[in-house]
């Protein structure tokens, strides 16, 4: 009786791993494919959104049209003030995200500058204070890539930790966008290369770098760690 009472369990914790492997195979992990219309649209200086969304669409494997969950994440202007990278991003009912980069001329009229502004030496930014400040290294280096590679940035190009200080290298990634992985699947392939012993004073440099499913390689963030 006793034999047959554990192979009934047995029987029963196969059947149950074997369901549960299942559900985990055919769980919907892949976000939604973005298609950008294929026109010669130029980006104009204060385009809205809905501007920037007309013709694209989403749509999920799964759940078919989810082209209501688009938005657009950021607009970035590439180094020669030519072209705007605009970022799009929509989801499915499961929070899987896919982000597509869309490369559009900027309108060369309205980028005209007058003559009482003369244009910086160096590509420059204004924050939200009015002042103008350099691009980072990093930031640069990520700008610089084709529409279909990964950018990956970090919260700090340098920092300075007391030594004895707990040190996780992960936690300086701001953000990894890429035109078809989602932020959780191009995170898992982040490498960071370097020697850092936080016990240790010293000057440390990390380098981040990560790969999309495509193959396609990001930037190469570096971090500046100085440990006191």
């Amino acid at each position: 009786m006793k034999k047959k009472l554990v192979i009934i369990m047995l029987t029963l914790c196969v059947v149950s791993a074997v369901g549960l492997a299942g559900v985990y195979v055919t769980e919907d992990r892949k976000g939604p494919r973005i298609t950008i219309p294929k026109d010669d649209t130029e980006y104009t200086d204060g385009m809205d959104s809905e501007e920037l969304l007309k013709g694209v669409t989403a749509k999920d494997k799964k759940e078919g049209d989810v082209s209501d969950s688009l938005v657009v994440e950021a607009v970035r202007e590439n180094d020669t003030k030519t072209q705007v990278a605009v970022i799009y991003a929509a989801k499915d009912s499961k929070n899987n995200v896919t982000k597509k980069t869309r490369m559009m001329k900027e309108d060369a009229d309205e980028k005209a500058v007058p003559e009482t502004s003369p244009a910086p030496d160096k590509d420059t930014e204004v924050t939200g204070g009015g002042s103008l400040e350099e691009k980072s290294a990093n930031e640069e280096a990520a700008s610089s890539l084709p529409p279909e590679s990964p950018r990956l940035f970090l919260t700090e190009d340098e920092i300075t930790i007391p030594a004895g200080s707990e040190f996780n290298s992960l936690n300086y990634i701001k953000d990894i966008t890429d035109d078809e992985d989602n932020r959780d699947t191009l995170f898992q392939s982040v490498q960071v290369d370097g020697r850092l012993n936080a016990d240790e004073a010293g000057t440390y440099e990390l380098r981040y770098h990560a790969k999309d499913s495509d193959g396609n390689q990001s930037n190469t963030a570096v971090l500046k760690v100085t440990v006191q």
